[in-house]
């Protein structure tokens, strides 16, 4: 898939029946995205990929935010998929509970990503962020999205988000 964006790690491999949207997804410069699909479609781990791919390039460290409403959907789906297709060999730490977080080696720094549910405003709210995803978005208050996507405030500044 070399065309996608930087992306830099060739375990990559979207199915190939998504392979065209997922590209342009990825090739996207819009600072606000959504990939809408099907079930098993990809969106989760092309978000992810999102995620590591801002993390290999970004010349200044980031903070990121990977979300799902609730916890049992991040721990059981999104967090489970980003650490399947994270190459282990960036991840410096993670950590679990009691709020988990990981930091990954970039190219040029290394980048906090918080993993955080939305179910409790104290999990989002007065974070300082460069970008963040929103796993299945269509279960999140649309407050809580504004409220998010109003906390990016360093580069690259970016959002996106999966929905099926």
């Amino acid at each position: 898939m070399g065309t996608a964006r930087n992306l830099r790690i060739d375990s990559y491999a979207p199915r190939e029946e998504c392979q065209e949207s997922i590209v342009a997804f990825h090739d996207s410069d819009a600072a606000l995205r959504l990939m809408c699909g099907g079930y098993q479609g990809g969106k989760t781990t092309a978000g992810c990929w999102d995620a590591i791919d801002i993390c290999m390039e970004s010349p200044v460290p980031t903070r990121g935010l990977i979300a799902r409403f609730t916890y049992p959907q991040l721990e059981d789906t999104t967090m489970q998929r980003f650490y399947e297709v994270c190459p282990p060999d960036i991840i410096v730490s993670k950590r679990q509970a009691p709020t988990p977080e990981c930091v990954l080696r970039g190219m040029h720094a290394d980048h906090t990503i918080l993993f955080r549910h939305l179910q409790t405003e104290a999990n989002y709210k007065g974070l300082p962020l460069s970008w963040a995803f929103i796993d299945q978005i269509e279960e999140v208050p649309k407050y809580i999205i504004l409220t998010i996507i109003g906390r990016i405030a360093r580069e690259p500044r970016k959002f996106w988000a999966a929905a099926n």
